[in-house]
């Protein structure tokens, strides 16, 4: 039976890949084309972008794989989490969300181990629900050979947009359930894994404009409680059996302690990835008893087709396969319906011209009118050149080459196209226009930077400090 069989060695990628239909389209494969590219056993994806609706039987039913879905609610086309497992190693449960508003009573397939401090107040069960809505988190279950389970949390944490302080309070709260749903596992005994875009750079070395400008890079709330959370390296004197007491370990940094330039996110405003001007907020995070288990942890960079790229790990550990896949398995859902946009979209409202039988409603040919000498003589006098054939034809109008040249210059004057960009300074070379989208006075305004992408500014082929603004 393949649920005997299992995976010998667990390999986990996460990915934010902005959108699942823009990413299947921008690479021109299937899902499973596109999943088993990926080379892992457990594929956690974030920003998927989609509702239950809008995805197809071939993305959620993968031969192969079983899926599972966590959507925002209320909101079409944002945020979004999935994780796709192998056969090989199917989940014995699964469940949406980080504080269990969102199971159903009775399931035994939720994985359950919430919040200790969950009281069951109806203020509580709110925040509970609000932290969820969005689809910002799925767990899986797993069963490893040597009789342990081990949880693997795939998240989507919140960013906070300048302007918007209370998503920072959001932000947090989001950071307090996950640490608790974590701390709760394992003291129930499971391991626990957790992956996924965590939207914090919380160390200067995985930031480029924090090696590039050190005081723009600040001690805040969110950066603190990543410290907390989880060691990003063994401290000295202190082998790698022998940590301290956090409970969880970035993989990465344990691995790659001192490298540098190891980014996962780029901006695509700014062309950073040609630059390699970025951040690094995916991450990889393992129970402390995993350790000795870890063997790699790698940024795969020169996979394109989002903002963001892949990472992948690989832990020594033997999954088993449920004989059945837990109640969230999209593969149980995956029957589309169609919407009323969908069924009626097919239908024409116009009417067949064969089922018009009444001549009246035919449009009828347009009969030419006889002109008179008088009205001829009219046309000749308002025309430039007028030709006539002798024949009693109307005459007709014929432009000079000098009113032509004065009607292309007039209409050239009406469409003229954008003024010439300036050039930047630093280059020499042709500026872009760009939009100010932030709230304040100048939120609209054009303004003109240099064309090259973003970078050190150490960097002679990144961009340079050219700025200017564009007339109103």
């Amino acid at each position: 039976l393949e649920f005997l069989n299992g995976c010998s060695k667990m390999k986990i990628v996460t990915w934010n890949i902005n959108g699942l239909r823009s990413i299947l389209r921008s690479k021109q494969c299937t899902m499973k084309d596109f999943l088993d590219s990926l080379g892992a056993d457990i594929i956690c994806l974030q920003e998927t972008k989609s509702s239950k609706d809008q995805l197809e039987d071939s993305v959620t039913n993968v031969k192969g794989y079983t899926a599972y879905f966590s959507f925002c609610q209320g909101r079409t086309g944002y945020s979004g989490v999935a994780t796709y497992c192998c056969s090989s190693c199917t989940p014995y449960a699964a469940e949406e969300g980080l504080t269990g508003s969102l199971c159903v009573e009775g399931n035994a397939d939720c994985i359950g181990h919430h919040s200790l401090d969950y009281d069951g107040s109806s203020e509580r069960a709110f925040l509970d629900f609000d932290i969820d809505r969005e689809g910002r988190a799925i767990s899986t279950l797993h069963k490893m050979s040597t009789g342990r389970e081990v949880v693997i949390i795939n998240v989507y944490c919140p960013h906070v947009e300048e302007g918007k302080p209370e998503r920072m309070d959001y932000k947090l709260k989001f950071y307090d359930s996950l640490e608790q749903r974590c701390i709760s596992l394992q003291d129930a005994g499971k391991a626990v894994i957790i992956v996924g875009d965590f939207n914090i750079s919380y160390n200067p070395i995985d930031s480029a404009y924090a090696l590039d400008d050190p005081e723009c890079f600040q001690d805040t709330p969110a950066r603190q409680w990543v410290h907390r959370f989880c060691q990003d390296k063994p401290c000295e004197g202190e082998s790698q059996n022998l940590i301290n007491a956090k409970r969880f370990i970035d993989a990465y940094r344990w691995i790659h302690a001192d490298c540098k330039e190891a980014y996962t996110c780029w901006s695509t405003v700014t062309g950073a990835r040609q630059t390699n001007y970025g951040t690094r907020i995916d991450y990889i995070v393992v129970d402390r008893v995993l350790l000795p288990e870890l063997q790699s942890c790698d940024i795969q960079s020169d996979v394109r087709g989002s903002d963001h790229c892949p990472v992948l790990a690989e832990v020594d550990i033997s999954l088993l396969s449920s004989p059945r896949p837990p109640s969230l398995c999209a593969g149980y859902h995956s029957v589309q319906q169609m919407t009323l946009k969908q069924f009626f979209g097919g239908i024409s409202r116009k009417r067949p011209l064969a089922e018009i039988t009444d001549e009246k409603t035919l449009p009828k040919k347009a009969v030419p009118i006889p002109l008179s000498s008088q009205d001829r003589a009219l046309l000749a006098s308002t025309s430039t050149s007028v030709r006539d054939g002798g024949n009693g034809t109307p005459p007709s109008y014929v432009s000079t080459t000098e009113s032509g040249s004065k009607l292309s210059g007039e209409w050239k004057s009406l469409l003229k196209g954008p003024p010439k960009p300036p050039t930047c300074s630093g280059h020499n070379e042709p500026s872009v226009v760009r939009t100010v989208k932030k709230d304040g006075p100048n939120q609209n305004r054009k303004f003109y930077v240099c064309a090259r992408p973003a970078g050190a500014r150490n960097n002679p082929e990144a961009r340079c400090d050219y700025f200017k603004w564009a007339p109103k």
